[in-house]
């Protein structure tokens, strides 16, 4: 559910600042590159997926990562949008790579080391704070369209 959130958030972000064609403008070109190849891979896998389907931005969050999230957010052009919600960038870092960590023990079924829980948990905390609540995504009572 974070993880829909923390997509929902930059899609947001991404339409207001670039408008609806966001993906080629400000996402940078390896992740841009990285997520083609995921999809040419989903569609090989998937024959009932049409690749117009899958070529919208806000589809196309879903095939990124944790790590990618920080960069789109992070890229200096993108981060002007992103910084009065979330303040400062070494937070995002931290707590990012905190989910992230957190994120893959869990969803790989590995030992969860106490460090990686805690830091996780701290994390998701600070995500649950400065993340808009959904159907509010960034916090000034509009609906999303």
């Amino acid at each position: 559910k974070t993880e829909h959130r923390i997509r929902d958030f930059i899609h947001v972000a991404m339409v207001e600042a670039f408008g609806p064609d966001y993906w080629t403008k400000a996402i940078p070109g390896d992740i841009q590159e990285s997520v083609n190849e995921r999809i040419a891979e989903a569609l090989k896998k998937n024959p009932e997926q049409r690749k117009a389907d899958l070529r919208v931005s806000r589809v196309m969050l879903t095939f990124c990562d944790v790590a990618d999230y920080l960069k789109i957010i992070s890229v200096k052009q993108n981060w002007v949008h992103f910084e009065p919600y979330l303040r400062r960038r070494s937070d995002v870092e931290r707590h990012l790579e905190a989910f992230r960590d957190y994120r893959n023990h869990v969803a790989h079924g590995r030992p969860m080391p106490d460090l990686v829980r805690i830091g996780g948990e701290f994390a998701l905390v600070w995500l649950q704070t400065v993340l808009p609540q959904e159907g509010n995504l960034r916090g000034e009572g509009v609906e999303e369209e």
